[in-house]
């Protein structure tokens, strides 16, 4: 799909949350970053991929995207489409289950997702 990405990740040497959950959720984020960034100019198709790991594991992904995108009262981007949002809510699910904190934002042109745990 001729997409840049940009990936930056740096993982503790022991993650506070199971490891193939964590992959679930930066995997579903991924998938959404890269449906969103499919329909855009092949110029503007690139996705930023980042982590820390201190002093909490933070990871985010961020893309550009086009439209409007539309946010329920707890924050989380909401849609009509059908066979769509399934990634956002499993990327609440393991934010509640785990106690960590998740952030969806759109702002200049980008969207992002972050999850502290």
């Amino acid at each position: 799909m001729d997409i840049a990405i940009d990936i930056h990740l740096v993982l503790p040497e022991e993650l506070p949350v199971d490891a193939l959950e964590l992959s679930i959720v930066f995997a579903n984020a991924l998938e959404n970053a890269i449906q969103a960034v499919k329909e855009l100019p092949d110029d503007q198709r690139h996705i930023i991929c980042k982590s820390v790991k201190y002093p909490r594991f933070i990871m985010e992904i961020a893309n550009p995207y086009a439209g409007e995108i539309v946010f329920d009262r707890r924050g989380i981007p909401t849609t009509n489409r059908p066979e769509h949002g399934i990634g956002t809510r499993s990327i609440v699910a393991f934010a509640e289950k785990y106690n960590a904190l998740y952030l969806f934002r759109a702002e200049g042109g980008w969207f992002k997702v972050r999850v502290a745990v």
